[in-house]
């Protein structure tokens, strides 16, 4: 299976020496995942990182968290690493099916192609395969009313505060 890995750019020195090596960095609210693990997604593309409109809703109604249109999970990790793992490889585990037997009555934040690999990957395994740019990040809303009308425009970031705003501009 052909699993791709975010990184910032100041670590690949380090991951091209050692390999990615577990840690406990997770996406979305997985805080519930405390073992050591690395993280991957089934998706090379960009929009890989970047929660759908259903899950930045799901965001700001639970937690108060407002997510534009260019807000990515890891906004800094702008180097896309490529492994290769067998899928029969009891140590590779898709993130929403062990989400979904482990609480069963909450969502997690990110899609069906977030898996993590409960090993470390040597280094002769991967292979840098793109770069992007910087997202934005998420927005912790303390004093800013949501309400079920101002909910879309939100979303949408035509209202919110004004550095939210400045920095989803040009999205169309």
């Amino acid at each position: 299976m052909i699993l791709y890995h975010w990184t910032t750019p100041d670590r690949l020195p380090s991951i091209m020496q050692h390999g990615l090596l577990r840690s406990k960095g997770r996406p979305g609210n997985s805080g519930c995942l405390s073992e050591n693990v690395v993280w991957f997604t089934s998706s090379g593309g960009a929009d890989a990182l970047t929660p759908t409109l259903k899950q930045r809703r799901a965001m700001l109604r639970e937690c108060g968290v407002l997510c534009g249109p260019k807000t990515t999970h890891i906004p800094d990790s702008t180097v896309c690493l490529r492994a290769i793992i067998r899928s029969s490889d009891k140590r590779l585990v898709n993130f929403t099916r062990w989400h979904k037997s482990h609480y069963r009555h909450s969502q997690p934040f990110v899609g069906p192609d977030v898996w993590f690999y409960r090993g470390d990957i040597p280094a002769s395994s991967l292979t840098v395969v793109k770069h992007r740019p910087k997202g934005l990040p998420y927005y912790r809303l303390y004093g800013f009313p949501v309400t079920p009308e101002n909910e879309d425009d939100l979303l949408a970031a035509r209202i919110g505060p004004p550095e939210y705003v400045a920095g989803h501009r040009d999205v169309a």
